[in-house]
């Protein structure tokens, strides 16, 4: 029967989204009304996105609240996993639409239906019932606390197996804090990674938190190699910290390439506020050290703003050119490439 519904609501997104009007538009409704029969038999899949549609409404469809919930509940109570989170979802937060309050705030009636979802192995709802039990304030005792807390990484385990960026969050403060579990910054490290690479993008400021004392022991070479890895991927903000190690580190080879990293982090507004004047500042200093990307990239930010730059010790574009090509920097894409290369 999954396939049939399916099918149904891919036409529906196709022709209404795309067309709404004339023949493809009818084709779209009635494509719609066959979904809703299906939904209306007791189809819990098509019940549980039926009720997700109806919930905002959607092209055509307009809103309708009450017959959300009455769908997303009879789904649920069909023991639809999905569907269970998202009641328990609703008895978290209450459910309110044009100024009616449709589901009041129910703890328990959220932990009920989270326990039965994630019992059933659906990952959102492991990771939402290890939420509520992990910030549970009703906990008095200890014993009590330590319960939650290992029910929690039962779940949240099996919840970052499934890649779920929360939950990999979760367990990463776990590890760091040492709750229920022995401390273990590594593991905490490598799952608040993998949360970022789940898209979570909190989880950037809880790895700079836990690591960045760490990082200051790290060898220039190596704190580069990290900054890099993390600059150019899902955690820009901890690269620039890296690399304002290095860069700090003026005798060092390495300098030059970090403060043109520097440069490129504020032209770009990756991993801090935009600001073309540091960004200047840094290519400057780059260039100074003899770091040939930055060198031409100063030379042609002087060719267009000749004024730009007031050291005469390094304001000549034509000089600048020269050495940067001499160093095999004779295009933006060269220097662009050299400067990110690990």
């Amino acid at each position: 029967m999954r396939w049939v519904w399916v099918i149904l609501l891919a036409c529906f997104a196709a022709m209404g989204m795309v067309y709404g009007h004339g023949r493809d538009a009818s084709e779209a409704r009635a494509s719609f009304r066959q979904f809703e029969r299906l939904a209306e038999n007791g189809d819990s899949e098509a019940q549980y996105r039926l009720a997700l549609i109806l919930e905002q409404g959607w092209d055509t469809v307009a809103p309708d609240s009450a017959r959300a919930l009455r769908l997303m509940r009879r789904s649920a109570e069909a023991l639809y996993p999905p569907a269970m989170n998202h009641m328990g979802y609703l008895y978290g937060h209450g459910y309110y639409a044009g100024g009616r309050r449709l589901v009041a705030v129910n703890a328990d009636s959220a932990r009920m239906w989270l326990r039965r979802s994630a019992d059933m192995a659906d990952p959102r709802a492991m990771a939402n019932i290890a939420f509520l039990l992990l910030n549970d304030s009703t906990v008095c005792s200890k014993a009590e606390r330590n319960h939650n807390d290992s029910v929690a990484f039962r779940y949240l385990i099996q919840a970052a197996d499934m890649k779920v960026p929360t939950a990999l969050s979760m367990l990463g403060d776990m590890w760091r804090d040492g709750r229920w579990v022995d401390q273990d910054s590594l593991k905490a490290m490598l799952a608040y990674e993998g949360a970022l690479a789940g898209g979570l993008a909190d989880a950037q400021s809880r790895l700079i938190s836990l690591m960045a004392p760490r990082w200051q022991r790290l060898s220039a070479d190596s704190a580069l190699n990290l900054g890099l890895r993390y600059y150019t991927s899902l955690a820009p903000a901890a690269g620039v910290i890296l690399f304002e190690q290095v860069g700090d580190s003026v005798d060092n080879p390495l300098c030059g390439r970090a403060l043109a990293l520097l440069g490129d982090a504020y032209s770009r507004g990756a991993g801090v506020a935009y600001g073309y004047d540091k960004s200047l500042q840094y290519f400057t200093k780059a260039a100074k050290k003899g770091n040939p990307s930055a060198m031409f990239i100063l030379a042609e930010t002087l060719e267009m703003f000749p004024d730009a730059v007031n050291d005469t010790s390094i304001n000549d574009a034509e000089e600048l050119r020269r050495c940067a090509a001499e160093a095999g920097i004779k295009s933006a894409h060269d220097a662009n490439k050299a400067l990110l290369a690990r």
